[in-house]
């Protein structure tokens, strides 16, 4: 595909706090603790985006993932509440 083949950027990005979803997806813990969390976001022009993620016992985000999926159990699924805004450094990307 060529630049030419995607729309044109907006002028301005949305604000992430309208129209906040409550929920970006679901997540399921199996027996031995492994997260899987099926995401989804549809953007301003209709746009979508989807990803799995998979996090293991003992991964560095295993901690935070669990703390944001609070209730999540073994064997369970639920609904993913959004993340938390975060801040991007610049020179990190």
């Amino acid at each position: 595909m060529n630049a030419s083949d995607y729309p044109p950027p907006p002028e301005e990005l949305p604000d992430p706090d309208d129209d906040m979803p409550s929920s970006v997806g679901v997540a399921t813990m199996s027996e031995d603790g492994t997260l899987r969390l099926k995401l989804r976001t549809v953007g301003p022009r209709g746009e979508i985006g989807e990803a799995l993620m998979v996090v293991k016992p003992g991964e560095a985000r295993y901690a935070s993932m669990r703390a944001h999926l609070a209730g999540l159990e073994p064997g369970g699924a639920i609904a993913i509440p959004p993340f938390p805004p975060k801040a991007i450094d610049p020179d990190s990307v």
